[in-house]
């Protein structure tokens, strides 16, 4: 059923279109990275390792490169843009990957006219699995991130991908 409904908000995402002026359409969207299948092990703990750890090169999108990597049972994504690490606020507690994809928004502008077109990706969104405060417990956090380009930054929070994609929609340029 959860997945029926992000499937629903993603359709209606899609969909979104507004027309700016008279001569163009601009569609909001996203597409997914599975991190089961689009996913390359480059690394990982064995019986011999003193601790955890895992390094997994990904299918990204724009240039950003992505990578899920992790130690010491804290898993995450990490994005790198033009060779530089981007800061993705992760949590410093114990903490996991809570989702088998990571969503990429994007901005396609179309020409009416002659149907020219150009793609600007705007957000990056993944869940992860977090420890509580006491240890006891995990709670889904959904992080959401502003894409663009060398100025990329994590915006915040969220409950829902819903929540997520509206602050990305709502974020302003330069977050730094």
């Amino acid at each position: 059923m959860k997945q029926l409904i992000s499937s629903i908000a993603i359709i209606s995402m899609t969909a979104l279109t507004a027309f700016a002026g008279e001569s163009q359409q601009v569609t909001i969207g996203s597409v997914f990275t599975n991190l089961t299948t689009e996913c390359v092990e480059v690394s990982a703990a064995n019986q011999q390792s003193p601790i955890d750890f895992y390094n997994a090169e990904c299918k990204g999108f724009g240039g950003y490169q992505l990578n899920i990597s992790g130690g010491d049972l804290r898993y995450h994504p990490e994005l790198t843009y033009g060779g530089q690490q981007i800061a993705l606020k992760n949590p410093y507690s114990f903490h996991d990957v809570a989702s088998t994809e990571v969503e990429w928004m994007y901005r396609k502008t179309n020409s009416l006219e002659d149907g020219s077109g150009s793609l600007q990706w705007i957000g990056f969104i993944y869940r992860l699995s977090e420890a509580t405060e006491d240890g006891m417990s995990d709670v889904e956090v959904v992080y959401a991130v502003r894409l663009d380009g060398a100025d990329t930054c994590s915006i915040g929070t969220a409950a829902t991908e819903e929540q997520a994609r509206a602050l990305v929609l709502s974020s302003k340029a330069r977050c730094k």
